[in-house]
């Protein structure tokens, strides 16, 4: 049932266009079955807030774009993408048999720390653009990097830093990097380098550690072929945002330094001698008394146990047939 009307504040809503959503609240059961007024009441408005939260959407008190968009999804639509998802979820029974691991849902820009099939820890978390998206990854943590320096890959370089340093070559001293030809060799002088030369493109950079540093305080070290990990940022709105697609490939975590005292539980590294470290500034690394098995999986439709159906949105297209890997960090 499409509802057609263009999306504003609810109170101007006609009380036809009321009508219209309540039945399809109701429909999705974010209603009573009964549900046949044309008010715009507070049940309405519960009902409405349901209906954003199934969908991972921002609790905005009215029926705005991205609302009016999942509510026009049709039936048969929604139905594909949870059976699409299923095949998803059935591909990852098995890792409920590790006692402990961490699970990255790319769509719903989550991470869950789970232990002995029950849930640790949640966190918000920021994923890769659809240009540069998260790939699907199953691998092991091996180590947390307390104040590690940046690689930073070439697509990031050629399309972001090297730009934004010849629009204002300041940005390389104040955020700390260094340039070199080649990862073995030494650094250069910024100074001497020909920052509008083509072969700047080849250029190898890496960031210092420290508070600007863009991985943050912490990496969370997990090999695997796309060479993607978990880490910290210094930008933390980002974790506010409804919607979180906005690294090149790599995990950023808003508790981070949660997740990483979880993942070093037994080995004496706590919150309390993270925040030790942090307030050091100390360069160290360390290592979980195991590994841990690590997840990025893409789950954009699922019900929870008490039968409610969630739906996120299907930000890399892979529910509509597009392919089910993606671009490295």
């Amino acid at each position: 049932m499409a509802i057609d009307f263009a999306a504003d504040s609810s109170p101007a809503l006609t009380s036809a266009e009321v009508a219209a959503i309540r039945r399809h609240l109701a429909i999705e059961g974010d209603l009573p079955p009964d549900s046949s007024s044309a008010t715009f009441d507070q049940p309405f408005l519960d009902g409405l807030s349901r209906f954003q939260i199934r969908n991972g959407l921002r609790v905005s008190g009215f029926v705005d774009q991205r609302s009016l968009a999942a509510l026009n999804v049709p039936a048969q639509e929604r139905l594909a993408q949870l059976e699409t998802n299923l095949k998803r979820i059935q591909g990852l029974m098995s890792i409920n048999k590790a006692p402990r691991y961490v699970l990255v849902n790319v769509p719903s820009f989550i991470a869950q720390a789970v232990e002995h099939g029950t849930l640790a820890l949640q966190s918000n978390v920021v994923v890769g653009k659809p240009a540069r998206a998260t790939p699907k990854v199953s691998a092991k943590i091996i180590e947390v990097n307390f104040y590690p320096t940046w690689s930073v890959p070439d697509i990031v370089a050629q399309n972001d830093l090297i730009p934004t340093i010849r629009k204002n070559p300041n940005y390389f001293y104040e955020q700390h990097f260094n340039v070199m030809r080649d990862w073995g060799s030494p650094p250069l002088d910024p100074a001497s380098v020909d920052w509008s030369s083509p072969q700047v493109v080849s250029y190898k950079f890496r960031q210092d550690p420290g508070p600007q540093n863009a991985l943050g305080v912490v990496r969370i070290n997990m090999p695997n072929k796309h060479s993607v990990y978990m880490h910290d940022t210094p930008l933390k709105t980002l974790f506010g945002r409804n919607v979180r697609f906005e690294s090149s490939g790599c995990v950023r975590v808003n508790n981070v330094e949660a997740l990483a005292a979880w993942i070093l539980t037994g080995t004496g590294w706590d919150l309390q001698r993270i925040a030790q470290v942090k307030q050091s500034g100390e360069q160290i690394d360390v290592k979980p008394t195991k590994p841990i098995a690590v997840y990025f999986t893409y789950i954009s439709a699922w019900a929870t146990p008490d039968g409610t159906v969630n739906f996120r949105p299907d930000i890399y297209n892979h529910d509509g047939g597009g392919p089910e890997t993606a671009s490295v960090n």
